[in-house]
């Protein structure tokens, strides 16, 4: 018995005894093959096939276009030495012939669309390949294509409602990663649906991935005003604080005060830990690492900015131009954040990059405690000691801890040790 097998999720298929026939048929062809066999129990007037396809005002020849083209599948069964005949047609309708052991995705996707259990919805899931007939199109058949536009909309509704029983299952039985890889799934195909970024951010406070949550919620925040140039709504908002409360009360594990370096500095206190110690500090802090790369200054700086740009976008939005634009002599990702490009200067002093970069630390210690922690000290570059021991001595910012990597007490160490705070002046 013949075997056919016609995929319309995803790029169409046509395999007869699991062969692909698509290249030996027309268009046409294949837009009758696909209508019929998505309403496969169904039987055709064939003047209502005709007019699907071909101009509806001239009679004979659409029908006889229909014959040529049912002719033409017929013949192609008989190439194959299939005796049976594809169709069951009289003069006046068509369908396909259900004696041919026939599989349409659709009607195994459409059947287990209701399905609860977990392993036949995974299943079901895999099943849809893409949009139907996705990228198939038929000039001049305004109605079939017609057609092929409510269809996709009723496939991917059905989709969406396996994929939110999915992530409603995966959160229940606590296995997030695959809830978060559904709503991603849900997200590539509604990319401005604020519901599904609060579900992610969500997910990521309740695991306790502080930076992920942050992340989607910035990332929220982005396709909004690119796409639609308006602000999350409230949930979204109340969940940014929830996120930012939740980073206040789980600060890092509190330092013996063995490891404080700099006793005499009020406000921006400084520590030294051991290299098998930083894992127990390291939660929660943003994790910077220098490396022997002599010359190259600014390097562990770059690497602040790029921390901060990651963890703290929707606080950048709100910085001055005029701080973004120095440093982004140091590191340009933050341009993105510029309002007015136009207006800004040509050159930044090095003074001027770090006062900038001081001001921004100092406004997200504002709305959080900061941790800022470097491990293998001794390579750090000298412009970025130079900001730190900036920092220290000038004692703006009230609300951070820096610890040091190091296994040994080396000279750029003693130099911040010594340090006095509270000059206001550089």
């Amino acid at each position: 018995m013949a075997k056919l097998k016609i995929y319309l999720l995803g790029r169409v298929d046509i395999l007869l005894n699991d062969e692909s026939i698509l290249d030996k048929l027309s268009h046409k062809s294949i837009g009758i093959l696909t209508y019929m066999a998505e309403q496969r129990n169904k039987k055709f007037n064939r003047n209502k096939i005709a007019d699907i396809f071909w101009d509806s005002n001239d009679f004979d020849t659409s029908r006889y276009n229909l014959r040529y083209n049912i002719w033409q599948l017929r013949k192609l069964f008989k190439q194959k030495n299939e005796k049976i005949d594809p169709f069951i047609s009289d003069k006046e309708t068509i369908s396909l012939n259900n004696n041919i052991d026939i599989y349409v995705d659709v009607e195994e996707f459409q059947k287990g669309v209701e399905n609860q259990d977990i392993n036949s919805l995974e299943k079901i899931k895999k099943l849809y390949k893409g949009e139907f007939l996705e990228g198939f199109y038929i000039k001049d058949s305004p109605e079939f294509n017609d057609w092929v536009f409510y269809e996709r909309e009723k496939f991917q509704r059905n989709y969406i409602k396996v994929l939110t029983k999915l992530k409603d299952s995966y959160k229940e039985r606590r296995e997030y990663q695959k809830a978060i890889k559904i709503l991603e799934d849900k997200l590539s195909i509604n990319p401005l649906k604020e519901s599904l970024y609060l579900e992610l951010i969500n997910i990521y406070i309740q695991i306790g991935d502080r930076n992920k949550a942050l992340h989607h919620y910035n990332r929220c925040v982005k396709r909004l005003r690119e796409e639609l140039n308006i602000s999350p709504a409230i949930e979204i908002k109340n969940a940014y604080k929830n996120i930012m409360n939740r980073n206040n009360k789980r600060d890092i594990k509190e330092i013996p005060e063995s490891k404080l370096i700099n006793a005499k500095n009020k406000y921006s206190n400084l520590y030294i830990i051991k290299e098998y110690d930083k894992e127990k500090f390291r939660e929660n802090s943003i994790f910077l690492e220098s490396y022997p790369l002599g010359a190259i200054e600014y390097y562990v700086l770059s690497e602040l900015i790029d921390k901060i740009a990651k963890i703290y976008d929707q606080i950048l939005l709100n910085i001055d131009d005029s701080d973004l634009f120095n440093i982004c002599f140091v590191n340009s990702k933050v341009q993105r954040y510029i309002k007015d490009k136009d207006s800004l200067l040509n050159m930044a002093t090095k003074i001027n990059i770090f006062k900038s970069l001081e001001n921004i630390i100092k406004q997200i210690s504002l709305e959080e405690h900061m941790t800022i922690m470097i491990d293998k000290f001794k390579f750090i570059d000298n412009t970025s000691l130079e900001f730190i021991e900036f920092m220290l001595y000038r004692e703006n910012v009230k609300n951070i801890k820096i610890i040091i990597i190091s296994d040994e007490y080396n000279e750029k160490i003693k130099k911040l040790k010594n340090i006095k705070g509270g000059k206001n002046e550089y």
